[in-house]
């Protein structure tokens, strides 16, 4: 089996990207089904941040893949992955 080529992995950073994005939304749902009315933005918001710096970060790789910068999108995929692996230590211990 052959390695993907650059362009090939900066498109399936996209799908990583959207993948973690409805992740983290997906979590907001689940904790409101867990916790009911109770839930507070103090709860959601971290997934709520994660989700929309995932976002930022998948049109900034489909904008780059576009302009044939796919190198520069792995890059921006691979430290988003782990700012937002950071951000969940921190964020939610």
């Amino acid at each position: 089996m052959t390695m993907p080529s650059i362009r090939r992995m900066t498109q399936i950073s996209v799908g990583l990207l959207l993948v973690i994005v409805i992740r983290s939304l997906g979590e907001v749902l689940r904790l409101h089904y867990a916790v009911g009315d109770r839930l507070t933005d103090v709860q959601v918001g971290p997934f709520v941040i994660g989700a929309l710096v995932a976002a930022v970060a998948a049109l900034a790789v489909v904008t780059l893949h576009f302009l044939h910068l796919d190198k520069t999108g792995l890059v921006v995929t691979i430290s988003t992955v782990v700012a937002l692996l950071i951000y969940k230590v921190i964020a939610l211990g």
